[in-house]
């Protein structure tokens, strides 16, 4: 694909605005940038510019967050994502897309809707062993496909590291540094990385550390309980905009 001036800047407001908004609340970027991006990017592309931009915004939030990272509980989630993102990433270039992106939004907003307004403990998502396998491979799979990993995974960390947020946040970006890492290398090897492709991501990666480190900074202001409205307001919300992308 031809990648023109205008588009490089397009690319670049988006980066920053998606980067800001997931050093902000823990996650977001791939939502919010494969929601816009796709409007003026081919989709195979914009897959691949997310999928760069997405390795050095988590590698940032990882190493600005590196005291906060348990090594025991993110073993077997990025392992297992790490497998869900190779699936994911082989289906969206074999498959069609559409029924898949249709069921992931409306996963997405069941799961809000069950976080903000379902009581009941019965009903709710844990941080148990099962969960740290289920969650964390359906994030890997809807990454690979979407660049969507984030809300599946956060389900599963909000629970398991309760109230401490900056463990929330640490756990959960080192958990998609290597899916990120692997989808990278695989859009290369499909070829998804043009000359232009890989200037403007580049380019685009400048903007990614700006907003990225302005996210973060109020990221730490936020308490446990707003944290988690947000969160789950935010995967309703960008469940619907998949549903209707």
């Amino acid at each position: 694909m031809t990648i023109t001036g205008t588009m490089i800047c397009m690319i670049c407001g988006v980066a920053l605005f998606s980067s800001f908004i997931h050093g902000a609340v823990g996650l977001g970027y791939g939502m919010i940038a494969m929601g816009i991006m796709t409007m003026f990017v081919p989709y195979a592309n914009c897959a691949a510019i997310v999928s760069l931009e997405l390795l050095l915004l988590t590698v940032q939030i990882v190493f600005t967050l590196r005291k906060n990272i348990d090594g025991h509980l993110v073993l077997v989630p990025t392992l297992v994502m790490l497998v869900g993102k190779v699936l994911g990433i082989v289906i969206l270039m074999n498959l069609e897309g559409s029924v898949m992106k249709l069921l992931l939004g409306g996963t997405l907003v069941l799961f809000s809707i069950n976080g903000l307004f379902v009581k009941s403990d019965r009903l709710r998502v844990k941080g148990n062993r099962i969960n740290a396998v289920v969650f964390p491979f359906l994030g890997g799979l809807f990454g690979g496909m979407f660049n969507v990993a984030g809300p599946a995974a956060a389900l599963y960390y909000q629970a398991a590291c309760g109230e401490d947020t900056k463990k929330y946040s640490a756990c959960l970006n080192f958990t998609f540094v290597p899916s990120a890492l692997v989808g990278v290398a695989m859009h290369a090897y499909y070829g998804n990385f043009s000359s232009g492709v890989l200037a403007a991501s580049g380019i685009s990666l400048l903007a990614v550390i700006l907003g990225t480190y302005l996210g973060v900074r109020l990221f730490v202001k936020i308490d446990h309980v707003r944290l988690k409205k947000i969160t789950y307001t935010y995967i309703g919300l960008m469940g619907i905009v998949i549903c209707l992308t």
